[in-house]
């Protein structure tokens, strides 16, 4: 059997309003921001995002900082994406390694994960990577955990993702119910698309070298 390593928000977690409202505090003083704005956005990187935004380099890391604090006083209010608490219990039961890593912090995962009776089924959990730091982040997982890159996949919903997994050297499984369009993701060329939640285990059971 494989490893996989989910991303949190976006994949798991449906935490994409609560985001658009922690933004729309930290960076808009409260105005909401207008629905065809959120839409072209989700059709951006997370970089070309930052530069439409025009968010200062230097102001990422505490913008990231402060948005985790205000989203771990309403994590409670983050539900999991329908099917995925059951796909994780399904995927630990064939025998995959699970593990996440996140741009989150791991404060606010284990909530969700606890509410949903997941936890015990990670084997670990790694948050609080950079905006851009997953790729690091995907490789200190895999020399610590000892796997082998062939055998593993990430799963996201993120440009990001699917650009951290290449440098990680690892296959990657964009999903369509998160942060980014479609569109945007099948334009950075993921190893596989899903979705739904069980296109994921289909994939996961494909060869490595499968396409």
């Amino acid at each position: 059997m494989g490893n996989i390593i989910f991303d949190f928000d976006g994949t798991i977690a449906d935490s994409f309003a609560l985001a658009v409202h922690i933004y729309e505090q930290l960076l808009r003083g409260g105005e909401p921001m207008p629905p065809e704005e959120i839409e072209r956005l989700r059709s951006m990187s997370m970089l070309h995002v930052a530069l439409e935004l025009k968010i200062a380099p230097w102001r990422v890391p505490w913008l990231l900082a402060r948005g985790r604090t205000l989203m771990r006083r309403r994590i409670n209010t983050v539900e999991a994406f329908e099917g995925m608490p059951e796909l994780i219990r399904q995927l630990n039961q064939d025998g995959h390694k699970l593990f996440i890593t996140s741009s989150n912090s791991v404060q606010n995962i284990k909530p969700l994960l606890k509410r949903y009776d997941l936890r015990k089924e990670f084997i670990k959990l790694y948050g609080s990577a950079g905006l851009f730091g997953k790729a690091n982040l995907l490789k200190r997982l895999i020399g610590r955990q000892k796997l082998d890159p062939n055998e593993t996949f990430y799963i996201g919903d993120e440009v990001r993702d699917i650009e951290a997994s290449k440098r990680a050297g690892i296959k990657v499984v964009a999903v369509t119910w998160g942060y980014n369009s479609e569109v945007i993701l099948r334009e950075h060329h993921p190893d596989f698309v899903a979705k739904t939640p069980t296109d994921i285990r289909k994939l996961v059971q494909l060869k490595p070298y499968a396409k």
